[in-house]
């Protein structure tokens, strides 16, 4: 007897997130010639991604084989020459019982996998670009630029696994009395039971989170003919007096990656093999028992359950921006510029 019981419970669940390139950015030129202006520019960009994946599975596999081809009785028989009744050289007496074979595959596999993906582009890092070009007095410039970033990633699986398998095997208790016959003969085979269990791929997470910066900008004010590198460039050319210039940019960025696993596996067999309690008894003739032996094998396997891999990238792999440039051409008297990147 040959049992399978095969289960690929595949619940794979693939989440990618995509924020895409909206860039969180003042942009700020001024050209001024008159006394007393005063610009104020600011912008804010909040991205927000959150995602969570769950899963939950409950596999049950349960084999009971059960196998009886003993309790045989050979009683009474008598098997004489024709030509000499009181002979006991006749054709024999005998029983022959085969063994029993049994085979039993149990396996669960694959089971709760989830591959989380977020992506958040160059927008979610801040940059302030300001270029003043001024002649009058008493002007004040102030721009800012807040990117707030906030990921949050949850993948969490529960997984019970049973398996249970119970096998009985018989052929014993086979009786031979009271025969008369030349040969007598028993022969019981053995019993063969083989029993493979196996659990494999249950619970695997796979989470990966990238902030991708960008690489440069375009420049302003004086700053035109090379790219802004840096989160805050400012360039001011300016022969007024009292020009205050201030200039920031804030990027605020929270990652939080979480990665779960409980799993419950239980793998349980059972064997019992009888091929005794043979007799062989109060013949004529002469006899013989043989009984095979029994063989039994079992193989449990419990391999690659419980696995996480997380991996959070920020920034960019060729010129990530940061830091401040600025480029000041100035006559006036008073200046103040000031210049912030966090």
């Amino acid at each position: 007897m040959r049992k399978s019981i095969a289960t690929f419970a595949t619940f794979a669940l693939l989440a990618v997130s995509t924020v895409g390139p909206v860039l969180a950015a003042t942009d700020t030129n001024v050209v001024n010639s008159g006394d007393g202006v005063v610009v104020s520019t600011s912008s804010t960009t909040n991205t927000n991604v959150n995602t969570s994946v769950s899963n939950s599975a409950v596999v049950i596999q349960n084999s009971e084989v059960n196998q009886n081809s003993g309790f045989n009785v050979l009683d009474g028989n008598i098997s004489i020459n024709g030509c000499n009744p009181c002979g006991v050289t006749g054709g024999g007496v005998g029983l022959q019982v085969g063994g029993n074979s049994a085979t039993v595959n149990q396996s669960a596999t694959d089971i709760n996998s989830n591959v989380v993906g977020v992506s958040v582009d160059a927008g979610s890092q801040a940059s302030n670009l300001t270029g003043v070009t001024n002649t009058g007095n008493g002007v004040t410039v102030v721009t800012n630029d807040t990117a707030n970033t906030n990921v949050n990633t949850s993948a969490t699986n529960r997984a019970f696994v049973y398996q249970g398998n119970e096998i009985n095997q018989n052929s014993g208790f086979n009786v031979l009395t009271d025969n008369i016959g030349s040969p007598i003969l028993a022969i019981i085979g053995g019993n063969t039971t083989t029993v493979g269990q196996s659990v494999d791929g249950l619970n695997s997470n796979v989470v990966g989170v990238a902030i991708h910066a960008p690489t440069s900008t375009a420049g302003v004010g004086c700053m035109l003919c090379g790219p802004c590198t840096a989160n805050v460039c400012t360039g001011i050319t300016n022969t007024g007096d009292g020009l205050l210039v201030v200039t920031s940019a804030t990027t605020n960025m929270n990652i939080n990656t979480s990665a779960s696993n409980w799993l419950f596996s239980k793998q349980k067999s059972y064997t019992n093999q009888n091929s005794g309690f043979n007799v062989l008894d109060g013949n004529i003739g002469g006899g013989s028992l043989g009984v095979g032996g029994n063989l039994a094998g079992t193989t449990q396997l419990l391999g690659d359950a419980n696995t996480n891999a997380i991996g959070v990238s920020v920034g960019s792999d060729t010129l990530p921006m940061g830091g401040t440039m600025a480029n000041i051409i100035n006559t006036g008297n008073g200046l103040v510029a000031v210049t912030v990147s966090t």
